[in-house]
């Protein structure tokens, strides 16, 4: 498996569209597009709020910081949604991508749907989402009228070819690939269940013919206290297992941060012991993996192959 080199943040006073280093920016996702680097993010939706819209930002080859935030705008028919989450960026057939959380909350129930945005990699036009019905996807938000209430989150995308699938979960390994005649996606794969519960992060990146790499995340108990975790796994496409290395999971505990609880104390929230790779880049030598550090930082990590 790959070893990292190192970590870094990338300042939230570059990202933050009010130039604030205290403005949450987190979980983001980076992504090769059209000779480009790019990020995207959650970003505060206000100062003491919980809610976070979808920006992103022009990085340099090495993943530090070259352009200015602005703001992903995506239309929306339901008008409910109060917050878009977590976004994982990918191309497909020349065309970029970004998959993204719309929740909302009625009466203290929340709900959240899975869907998939076209951008625009010139003028960062998007069309409205796209909602797969995969498990509980047609919910209240992807279709208001249902009244549904259910959550769908951590899908990971990945390409092969000219096909586009959708990785409903990594154990069991869950699979399923966009069919245009029928204009959905369909399962294609429904592997044995392990026992592991991890979810997906970043989007997958080919290392081999049929073989590709990507990071997960867990959220385990210790201390009565909730710790999300990553790791490495792997995908053989050509016999549709994964390999999930659980043996050194990376951790967003403070050591990466001087001073992390002081720091932690002047957001409007955080969630201490939280990482959440969620896009990666390919180099000659090595990855760049993007990250979100305790809900409230941006943080890449240096993979060497």
């Amino acid at each position: 498996m790959p070893t990292i080199q190192s970590r870094f943040f990338l300042p939230n006073s570059k990202l933050a569209l009010d130039g604030n280093d205290y403005t949450q920016c987190y979980n983001p996702s980076v992504v090769d597009v059209g000779g480009k680097t790019y990020m995207f993010y959650r970003h505060a939706a206000g100062p003491s709020t919980t809610d976070t819209f979808i920006a992103y930002i022009e990085l340099d080859r090495n993943c530090r910081i070259l352009g200015t935030p602005k703001r992903l705008d995506i239309p929306l028919y339901n008008l409910n949604i109060h917050t878009i989450d977590d976004p994982r960026a990918f191309v497909w057939m020349g065309q970029l991508y970004i998959s993204c959380v719309f929740c909302h909350n009625v009466e203290g129930r929340w709900s959240g749907a899975l869907g998939l945005v076209k951008i625009n990699p010139d003028s960062f036009k998007c069309e409205a989402p796209f909602f797969p019905q995969i498990g509980s996807n047609k919910n209240r938000v992807s279709f208001p009228g249902d009244g549904k209430n259910a959550i769908e989150k951590n899908w990971t995308p990945f390409t092969h070819g000219d096909d586009l699938f959708l990785i409903y979960a990594i154990d069991p390994l869950i699979v399923t690939m966009w069919d245009a005649k029928k204009r959905l996606f369909i399962e294609v794969w429904h592997g044995e269940n392990h026992g592991k519960h991890v979810s997906g992060g970043t989007p997958l990146i080919p290392t081999a013919p049929d073989k590709y790499f990507s990071m997960w995340h867990d959220h385990v108990e210790i201390s009565g206290q909730t710790m999300y975790r990553a790791g490495f796994w792997e995908l053989d496409f050509k016999n549709m297992r994964a390999s999930v290395d659980y043996k050194t999971p990376l951790e967003g505990n403070g050591d990466v941060y001087h001073n992390a609880k002081q720091d932690l104390s002047k957001f409007y929230f955080h969630k201490l012991n939280v990482v959440f790779p969620g896009g990666i880049v390919d180099r000659a030598t090595n990855w760049y993996v993007s990250s979100g550090w305790n809900d409230c930082r941006c943080e890449i990590i240096d993979i060497l192959k």
